[in-house]
């Protein structure tokens, strides 16, 4: 895979997750997907010792064998680390509904926190 298709690749990956085209499952942390028989695996980690986060991306043909792996640190590839970190953020918005629910608690808090206006009878004098 060249370096244009990949970025292209992880680019749709983005996409199809933000239209839920493309529907995620959760293994700890990681996130799997399936498209025609062949999976793709997306994890995070952090090395506290270095105090660096990765992103790897594994892919793997119809019989479940890996085939490419791609891990980027945001320290040495810092391009493909931001996409891929995008990726992630993307599919883990959309597994736990995070924008969704944000929206709903900030409305729901609105309406609470109205002001309701006085009607002229509720007036004390």
């Amino acid at each position: 895979m060249t370096p244009a298709q990949y970025t292209s690749m992880v680019e749709m990956l983005i996409k199809a997750t933000q239209s839920e085209k493309l529907i995620w499952e959760d293994y700890d942390g990681d996130f799997s997907t399936k498209i025609d028989g062949c999976s793709l695996l997306i994890s995070s980690s952090y090395d506290f010792s270095v105090n660096i986060s990765t992103y790897t991306l594994k892919m793997y043909n119809k019989k479940g064998v890996e085939f490419e792996s791609f891990s980027y640190s945001e320290n040495i590839d810092i391009h493909e680390y931001q996409q891929l970190n995008r990726l992630y953020n993307v599919i883990r918005d959309k597994y736990y509904r995070i924008t969704e629910s944000e929206n709903t608690i900030l409305q729901n808090l609105e309406k609470m926190t109205e002001t309701p206006l006085l009607e002229t009878n509720d007036l004390p004098f």
